[in-house]
């Protein structure tokens, strides 16, 4: 069992895992979100095997822009998903639907206006 570090601690040992990999996907999405605009707050993230089902079933008509990133492994999703959500402050969702443990693809979606995903 990991032990619960205090958020700054937490969020130190979150901003020194990254390898390159988890970097360049990272710098994908960061440059998705800023090319499209709004801030990272109004952008939702998540990790799914099939990340397009999901996207449609949950938000189908609701968003104009949203994409997904294969990352290779459950654990690089984990943890590039770990670092925009608890560093850069891109909202991680709610509920089954955005945390899948055995998928290894990364999806992110702006928000509609009004939405409360």
């Amino acid at each position: 069992m990991e032990e619960e570090l205090p958020n700054s601690d937490r969020k130190l040992r979150i901003s020194r895992t990254r390898n390159k990999h988890e970097q360049e996907i990272i710098d994908n999405i960061k440059n998705y979100v800023q090319d499209r605009g709004g801030s990272y707050s109004r952008w939702c993230i998540g990790i799914a095997g099939e990340p397009h089902d999901v996207v449609l079933q949950a938000h189908a008509g609701r968003s104009l822009f949203w994409m997904y990133q294969e990352t290779g492994s459950p654990q690089i999703a984990r943890a590039v998903v770990d670092y925009l959500v608890n560093i850069v402050g891109i909202d991680g969702g709610t509920g089954k639907r955005g945390l899948d443990d055995t998928g290894s693809v990364i999806y992110i979606y702006k928000k509609a206006h009004g939405s409360r995903d």
